[in-house]
């Protein structure tokens, strides 16, 4: 049995926000500002999250809501394809790919080295993108 989708008007709500969120997705990159860093990929990790439009899917269905699927494959395909020297251009690439979506409205990503230091779990950058209103 499979229950009603929920009204949040009908209990005198609205939608205030929906966000999609990734955690500790791990991609592998080349990247890096010494010439020797960039020889060999390093595993990234990575956290996403992206803010969109509110929407309120009317039918259980994919097509109700926006699909990040596509949006998370551009991001693999971007650190295959590109060999940024900076983790910022590389959250930049990301970022732009995110915010191509109409319904994305502020994207943020976090992008850490795995084995930088002994002594750090990760170091790395976090970027924020908004659209203008």
């Amino acid at each position: 049995m499979s229950l009603p989708i929920p009204d949040p008007a009908a209990l005198g709500c609205e939608v205030a926000g929906q966000r999609i969120v990734a955690r500790n997705m791990i991609i592998a990159c080349h990247v890096g500002y010494p010439e020797e860093e960039r020889v060999s990929e390093q595993e990234l990790r990575f956290d996403v999250e992206l803010t969109v439009e509110p929407l309120r899917p009317l039918e259980d269905s994919i097509h109700q809501v926006v699909d990040y699927g596509p949006l998370f494959e551009e991001m693999r395909a971007i650190c295959a394809e590109s060999s940024p020297r900076l983790l910022e251009v590389l959250a930049d690439q990301i970022l732009a790919v995110f915010l191509s979506h109409e319904l994305v409205t502020e994207a943020r990503v976090r992008i850490e080295k795995k084995s930088l230091y002994d002594d750090a779990e990760g170091i790395g950058v976090e970027v924020a993108w908004r659209r203008k209103k």
